[in-house]
């Protein structure tokens, strides 16, 4: 799981073995009712695209960290 937090997992999106591992670990849970299993449904569905925005925002940052390195770069190349 260390290798979730390394910069090129999200990159690669190498982790969904973190949240399938998550679900199969964690322990199974009563439900009281169709509503909770409802509200649980919308709690994940939340929390998912929340995933994927954090995602895409790591990747649009990313992105701007490389270019910005090899600007760098190749500005000190032509010194």
């Amino acid at each position: 799981m260390k290798e979730c937090f390394d910069h090129s997992c999200f990159m690669n999106d190498n982790c969904s073995h973190v949240s399938r591992s998550i679900r199969i670990t964690s322990p199974p849970r009563h439900r009281a009712s169709s509503s909770d299993a409802r509200q649980d449904g919308q709690t994940l569905e939340a929390l998912s695209e929340k995933v994927r925005i954090l995602e895409a925002e790591n990747r649009y940052l990313t992105d701007t960290v490389n270019w910005m390195h090899d600007t760098i770069w190749n500005l000190l190349q032509k010194m």
